[in-house]
């Protein structure tokens, strides 16, 4: 009856121990499909904003204008700037006619959406280039980095703040942006300009520490992301200013 008990001990053990291991399993296998997915949507951020750089073209007035396979349409180039006398008449009466920028053309400047890159970070010293988009909430940062609302956009005066999450599994996003020092280039390229920054510093601070998206003389630049890996409990910040 004892050797029946232990037999019986030593088989629930043995049971639970594979429902352990199949378990953990499906917790890992479960974690790294989601950071595939992740990096699915990053890598088609990142592209999606190459290929509307290479396929518009924008005027002085931020009118987006489709290019043809030999570049620039010349007909609509020919056509910039180029306004009759009654439409000039038009404008003068009534300013308010004049049409507002569309998305593209908002985009362009770094300003909307949240469905779009508003432009792409590198860090070269982290092989880094991340697409960024408009705002901070998790289903933008699940695909990119994110501007934080109401902060500066690139190239402005002001505080531009950018936010990311750590890929665990890829090494995506800001997983190593505790490697950037004094002295580091960060790039921000729109679909019409490049910005470089140069970092300056970096600090580490409690979450409740909104300091770091202060408004700042001259045209500034602050990353964030958890700290420390995989734990999580403050924030890793690199301030960088415009060169």
């Amino acid at each position: 009856m004892k050797r029946k008990k232990q037999s019986n001990s030593k088989s629930n053990r043995k049971t639970a121990g594979k429902v352990l291991i199949t378990a953990g399993s499906l917790i890992i296998l479960f974690v790294i499909a989601i950071n595939v997915i992740d990096l699915v949507k990053s890598n088609n951020a990142i592209n999606d904003f190459k290929k509307r750089k290479n396929t518009i073209w924008v005027d002085d007035t931020f009118e987006v204008i489709p290019k043809n396979n030999s570049g620039i349409d010349s007909d609509a180039q020919d056509s910039v700037g180029e306004v009759d006398d009654s439409e000039s008449e038009v404008l003068a009466e009534n300013p308010d006619s004049i049409d507002e920028p569309d998305e593209e053309s908002e985009v362009k400047k770094g300003k909307k959406s949240d469905d779009v890159a508003m432009c792409l970070l590198r860090i070269p010293k982290i092989d880094l280039e991340e697409a960024v988009k408009e705002g901070s909430t998790s289903g933008v940062l699940s695909s990119a980095l994110g501007h934080i609302e109401d902060t500066a956009l690139p190239g402005e005066d002001g505080n531009c703040c950018i936010a990311g999450h750590r890929n665990y599994v890829f090494g995506k996003y800001f997983n190593r942006l505790e490697e950037v020092t004094p002295g580091d280039i960060i790039e921000l390229e729109t679909l019409d300009d490049l910005y470089i920054y140069e970092v300056t510093s970096t600090e580490v601070v409690e979450p409740e520490e909104v300091r770091v998206l202060d408004y700042a003389e001259g045209r500034n630049l602050t990353l964030i992301t958890c700290t420390p890996f995989m734990i999580a409990t403050h924030r890793l910040i690199v301030h960088a200013t415009m060169k």
